[in-house]
C-alpha cells in the first residue's frame, strides 16, 4: 500500500472517456506524443474513475475489440501518472480536498486506482471479486442523477423559490450564492473556500435542475440519450484540486457554455491542451484572485 501524495506544484490533467477513445479510432493522435512530452515537464495525467469503468465495460460488451483497447493501452502508457493512473472517485476526492482523509481510506483509494489501472492493462483477466463494481458504478451513477435534482427542485421550491419559472442560469447563480456559506462551513479551514473549488459544478447542478422543472422543453434527466450524464458530472469533482479534464464530448462543452464560471476553460480538448503547452504559454488551472 502506498499513501496519497499529490503535490500542489504539480498541473493535474483528468482524462475522460471520448479522449481516450481517440487514440484507438485514430491510431495514436499528434497530441498523445505531446502529453508524453508533458508528462516529463511535471504534469501528472489521470484516467477519470468512471473513465476506468467505462472503458472496461466498453471492451466487455464488444463496443471496443482487443486490437482497439490495446491501442488506446499503448498510447496511455506513453503519459499516465504511474503513482496515480486512475483518479479518486467523488467522494474520496472531496475528503482529500478538505483534509479528512485518514491514512487507512488513503490507501483504500490507492490501491482501487491501481486496481483499475491493472484491469485496464489486462482487460481479459478476471477482477478480483472485492475490486471495481463495474456494472453498480455505471447504474447507480445513473440513478442517483435525476433523484439528486429531484431533491434539489425540492429543496428549493420549500424555501420558496420558483425555479420553474425562473431563468435556468440566473437563478444557479443566484442559488449558487444562497447556499456558499453553508457550502464553506463544511471545511471552514479550506482555501480557497469549498464554493470556490465546486463553482462550477454547484452552478450546472443547479441550472440542470431549474431547466427539468420548466414547463418548455424541460430538461429531462431519464431519458435515454441523457442517462449518461449523471456519469458525466463526475467530472465536475477532479475542479477541486484544482486539475484540468480533457474531454471531446461536444455534447459536454455545450452544456456548459452559458454558465458564467472561471472553471469552464479547466475543461480542455487534447489538441487545445497540448496546442498550448507547445506554444509555450505553461496552461495550468489557477484559482481566481480573492
Amino acid at each position: 500500500m502506498r499513501s496519497i501524495d499529490i503535490q500542489v506544484a504539480q498541473v493535474r490533467v483528468v482524462i475522460d472517456t471520448s479522449a481516450v477513445r481517440l487514440i484507438a479510432l485514430e491510431e495514436h493522435p499528434d497530441w498523445v506524443t505531446t502529453f508524453a512530452e508533458m508528462s516529463r515537464d511535471g504534469y501528472r495525467f489521470s484516467l477519470a474513475d468512471v473513465t476506468a469503468a467505462e472503458l472496461l465495460l466498453q471492451y466487455q460488451d464488444g463496443q471496443t475489440t482487443f486490437e482497439q483497447h490495446l491501442l488506446m493501452v499503448r498510447g496511455l502508457q506513453t503519459f499516465v501518472d504511474q503513482e496515480l493512473p486512475v483518479m479518486f472517485g467523488g467522494g474520496d476526492l472531496r475528503a482529500l480536498v478538505t483534509s479528512r482523509l485518514d491514512r487507512w481510506k488513503g490507501h483504500e483509494a490507492r490501491d482501487a486506482s491501481d486496481l483499475a489501472w491493472k484491469a485496464i492493462l489486462d482487460p481479459s483477466s478476471p477482477i478480483e471479486s472485492d475490486g471495481i463494481p463495474l456494472d453498480h458504478l455505471r447504474s447507480e451513477g445513473r440513478e442517483n442523477w435525476p433523484r439528486m435534482l429531484e431533491q434539489v427542485a425540492l429543496r428549493a421550491e420549500l424555501s420558496g423559490i420558483d425555479i420553474a419559472s425562473s431563468d435556468p442560469d440566473s437563478i444557479a447563480e443566484y442559488l449558487a450564492g444562497f447556499v456558499a456559506p453553508a457550502i464553506d462551513g463544511e471545511a471552514p479551514h479550506v482555501l480557497p473556500p469549498l464554493s470556490i473549488r465546486r463553482h462550477l459544478e454547484i452552478r450546472y447542478k443547479f441550472r440542470q435542475a431549474a431547466r427539468m422543472k420548466r414547463a418548455k422543453e424541460p430538461y429531462d434527466p431519464y431519458s435515454p440519450r441523457k442517462r449518461n450524464d449523471g456519469l458525466d458530472v463526475d467530472l465536475f469533482d477532479c475542479l477541486m484540486l484544482p486539475a484540468f479534464v480533457v474531454t471531446c464530448d461536444r455534447a459536454f462543452f455545450g452544456g456548459i457554455e452559458s454558465i458564467a464560471s472561471f472553471q469552464r476553460s479547466w475543461f480542455k480538448r487534447p489538441e487545445a491542451l497540448a496546442r498550448e503547452w507547445r506554444a509555450g504559454e505553461r496552461p495550468a488551472p489557477r484559482w481566481p484572485a480573492v
